[in-house]
């Protein structure tokens, strides 16, 4: 062979490779994109299913009822008086793995403190064991005590953690069964930071 035909088929070669490459590569990031789109359809069939079961008519659009309920010191604190522009109202309880998994993730997304100021967690659990918890964690989230499950039942709440994003107004822009995604986490943190 030449050595105009071996730089040809060099040429032709390194060609064939950087395409395949390319190929690869959008195959990757295109299979990627599939699968977050079947996990984002399940989760939120899974939601739709949770808030059916639930009964009480909340979904995206309509307003998650406000309520007075006690910190851990006995104040009493109205919910839509701590509001962020977009917060995320996490009812969850201490007894729950999943609940606590979700609380280590929002304190693992957060790199400041006044980040976790966006998740409003309310629990109908026992007191020490919310304060335990919420301690063994280091959260500086506003914490409600939901005394007798009182506001839970008013929300049709039956599993836990159930998140409402919503706004000033206590309108509901999302809902989510389950432990929260670290992306969904990331975002809300973000959109508190840019506010």
């Amino acid at each position: 062979m030449s050595w105009k035909g071996f730089r040809r088929f060099g040429l032709i070669f390194l060609a064939v490779l950087i395409t395949i490459a390319i190929a690869y590569l959008l195959g990757m990031k295109t299979a990627k994109a599939v699968q977050d789109w079947k996990a984002d359809s399940k989760r939120a069939r899974q939601t739709a299913a949770v808030l059916r079961e639930m009964g009480s008519g909340l979904g995206v659009g309509k307003v998650l009822p406000d309520a007075v309920l006690a910190d851990l010191k006995g104040n009493k604190i109205r919910l839509g008086d701590i509001l962020c522009d977009r917060s995320v109202v996490v009812i969850f309880s201490p007894e729950c793995s999943f609940s606590r998994a979700e609380l280590a993730a929002i304190k693992n997304i957060g790199p400041k403190p006044e980040d976790e100021t966006c998740f409003i967690l309310i629990s109908a659990g026992d007191r020490t064991e919310v304060r335990y918890v919420i301690e063994k964690e280091g959260l500086n989230c506003p914490l409600l005590i939901d005394r007798n499950g009182e506001y839970g039942k008013r929300l049709g709440i039956k599993s836990v953690p159930m998140n409402f994003v919503v706004d000033r107004t206590l309108t509901i822009v999302g809902v989510i069964s389950g432990v929260m995604p670290n992306e969904d986490i990331a975002d809300i943190v973000e959109q508190s930071q840019s506010k």
